[in-house]
């Protein structure tokens, strides 16, 4: 299918899911074509993220703080990279102008910040898990009345009390979210007004994009375990057993092997990841133009 027929196809029915993978692709092909430097650099800024993923604890006890810095750059540029994915995938169905890469800068620094703003509370908490962590066994070590048997269940409730209602709450925010970064970026819109878009497009919708993008994400996150031995080792610590398998040294990769491997697997995330904010895009669209049909609106 030629992608100029792609908006008449998205608006005459709710396509099944095979139908979504098929058309990404497609659009996929048509994106990377008409944007080589985009992709390029995105390319090589997913293969050197991974790199110093694989190297970032042993940097910081060698006091090189430079590798966090550069994965900080790296991190603002491919999330402006799926900003700009989003806007010009559906301008591109759309057959719109062409992108005003101004308004996607101030719009991405908005949801940057917000962003920034959650993953401090969260750390926050790592904290205070870790926190308990050093409690408990330093309580275990001095010798004191509490058991080791009693240790660990005090350490598993507190840790419940925190990681089970903040992982609901994750859940609960995400299905909420479902289709507001693709109608912010996409549609004129404020933040508010994107948001309350969201809602009313993804009632009886969530699944149909939740589906496809969870099944990318686990396959993405497959491929990245073996650079992520030193993120699992934190996450050990502060959250205890779940990731402990990932953290084995057995996964800690030494240099001359990490970066050649980062090169193999950084390509294949990186489609991975572009395919999984292209199908996004669709699925948005094609939700969005079966809710305006509803509705007796028309297009934007």
């Amino acid at each position: 299918m030629k992608i100029q027929n792609l908006q008449n196809e998205l608006s005459k029915r709710k396509l099944q899911m095979g139908e979504y993978f098929r058309i990404a692709f497609d659009v996929l092909k048509v994106f990377v074509k008409e944007n080589k430097l985009w992709t390029i650099f995105f390319l090589v800024a997913n293969i050197f993220l991974l790199f110093f993923n694989s190297i970032v604890i042993r940097a910081i006890s060698n006091d090189n703080f430079l590798v966090l810095i550069m994965m900080f750059l790296i991190v603002v540029y491919i999330g402006l990279f799926y900003a700009v994915l989003i806007t010009k995938v559906a301008q591109r169905i759309e057959n719109t102008k062409e992108y005003d890469l101004k308004n996607i800068v101030i719009k991405y620094l908005i949801i940057f910040g917000i962003c920034t703003a959650i993953l401090a509370i969260f750390f926050r908490i790592l904290i205070i898990l870790g926190w308990a962590n050093f409690i408990l066994m330093w309580m275990i070590g001095s010798g004191g009345s509490i058991s080791d048997t009693v240790a660990i269940t005090i350490l598993l409730v507190i840790k419940g009390i925190l990681i089970i209602p903040l992982t609901l709450l994750i859940l609960f925010l995400l299905s909420k979210v479902a289709y507001f970064i693709q109608a912010y970026y996409i549609r004129n819109m404020s933040f508010s007004k994107a948001f309350q878009y969201n809602l009313k497009i993804s009632k009886n919708n969530k699944l149909r994009i939740l589906i496809p993008v969870i099944i990318l994400a686990i396959l993405d996150f497959i491929v990245k375990i073996p650079f992520l031995s030193d993120l699992f080792g934190i996450l050990n610590y502060f959250l205890l057993m779940p990731f402990t398998i990932f953290s084995l040294e057995i996964f800690e990769l030494p240099l001359f092997v990490a970066f050649p491997l980062s090169v193999i697997f950084g390509i294949i995330s990186s489609f991975l990841l572009i395919f999984m904010i292209t199908i996004a895009v669709i699925v948005f669209l094609n939700v969005e133009y079966n809710y305006l049909k509803k509705q007796d609106k028309n297009l934007q």
